[in-house]
């Protein structure tokens, strides 16, 4: 590179490589989280829900501001405005105010997927009134501000050419407005970070699982210092934007990216559990769903004597079912009348008495996120045996 003394930099230097690496690995990424999330759900049949919806539209904006963003450094984006002619920078300056339009609305929109998923765990009318209160403030105030880049000056096109004549609203005003909404935007994710611990660590689950379950669902907080340094770098793309901006685009992109990822890893945990639940049952098949499967049943023995039954529970671990049955005739009735009346506390078991003794061995789920914001059973009981004795008799 050489240096140009006269103008105080390397009129060669170019960032636009370094801007074009950091969308498309960012695209990618947001968009791997994405597809498992939608992945996990469809394997594990959970419904496609509204926050579901709402950030594929985030990432489609994502990859329409990447494209502009792209586009924007054929024509100087990344090099020293001193540099590009005049024509050139008319047109990378409107590239990329509509890519700030798409990044600005995606960022507000993939924070609304999170609390829209955040509402449904919610048991109280202050946290819908809170959670609602965070989606329309954000909304309002970054739809705002990606609206004004198109009406902050008359007529449209002086936004783009400074040269076109008429009048544009306070610089300096409007740069502020940017930065509080983005500063409101950023702590909000603060706020939705924590929300998690306060609605799960309520709940009757193990310390572990809920500490687990808490941390993948406050990965937001990443959104929130991507939002930070955003929006400190807002002040330092003015002047020479074409060189400047670069560090704003970048993360800009960077918090609609990590909203994605954020939002998507606590549904990963549905494929987590039905790993785990294969590493711990060996051999035994299981579904994963994390629900007690009575549907896979085979009996062993006869009609008489001991009859067993397997049972394959929904994270892969088998249960035990055995029922033991002492059949006779009372009265010279057969015994399938002995269902009709339970016997008095103070009956007891003896000859023409009919005696029924079953034990159950239940493995269950107990305390997960499932994929459609409900809590399941997750972590396997060990040793819960239970059982049961009754005396019937007529």
């Amino acid at each position: 590179m050489a240096f140009d003394s006269a103008l105080g930099y390397d009129p060669n230097d170019n960032r636009a490589p370094v801007l074009e690496i950091s969308m498309y690995v960012m695209v990618s990424v947001s968009l791997l989280f994405l597809g498992l999330r939608c992945a996990c759900k469809a394997r594990y049949g959970k419904p496609f829900a509204v926050d579901d919806y709402i950030l594929v539209v985030a990432w489609i904006f994502l990859v329409a501001y990447t494209g502009l963003v792209v586009s924007a450094t054929k024509h100087g984006l990344g090099r020293h405005l001193k540099t590009i002619s005049h024509a050139d920078q008319v047109e990378a300056h409107r590239l990329l105010g509509t890519a700030d339009f798409f990044v600005i609305i995606s960022i507000a929109i993939s924070k609304s997927s999170f609390a829209v998923t955040l509402l449904r765990l919610t048991f109280h009318t202050w946290h819908k009134v809170l959670i609602w209160t965070i989606i329309i403030t954000v909304n309002l105030l970054m739809w705002t501000t990606a609206i004004f880049i198109y009406t902050s000056c008359t007529p449209l096109g002086r936004v783009w050419d400074p040269t076109v004549p008429g009048t544009c609203w306070n610089s300096r005003r409007l740069l502020d407005y940017n930065v509080f909404s983005g500063a409101w935007s950023a702590s909000m994710d603060f706020v939705l970070a924590l929300f998690p611990w306060l609605l799960i660590m309520r709940l009757n689950m193990r310390w572990v699982e809920k500490i687990g379950v808490c941390v993948a669902m406050s990965l937001g907080v990443l959104s929130g210092i991507t939002g930070v340094i955003k929006t400190a770098y807002i002040n330092h793309s003015v002047g020479e934007w074409t060189y400047q901006a670069i560090d704003l685009s970048i993360w800009a992109g960077a918090e609609t990216a990590v909203v994605i990822t954020a939002a998507s890893i606590p549904f990963l945990r549905l494929a987590l559990r039905e790993v785990r639940g294969r590493g711990s049952s060996g051999n035994a098949g299981g579904s994963g769903s994390g629900h007690l499967r009575l549907d896979s049943l085979t009996r062993i023995g006869g009609n008489k004597g001991n009859n067993q039954a397997s049972v394959v529970s929904g994270g892969g671990r088998s249960a035990t079912a055995k029922n033991t049955r002492k059949q006779g005739v009372v009265g010279g009735l057969s015994d399938d009348r002995s269902d009709v009346s339970i016997l008095d506390a103070e009956a007891k078991v003896g000859d023409g008495v009919i005696t029924k003794t079953s034990t159950v061995k239940v493995d269950y789920y107990h305390g997960a996120l499932s994929g459609d914001g409900d809590l399941e059973r997750q972590e396997w009981d060990e040793d819960k045996d239970r059982s049961v004795s009754r005396s019937r008799s007529r």
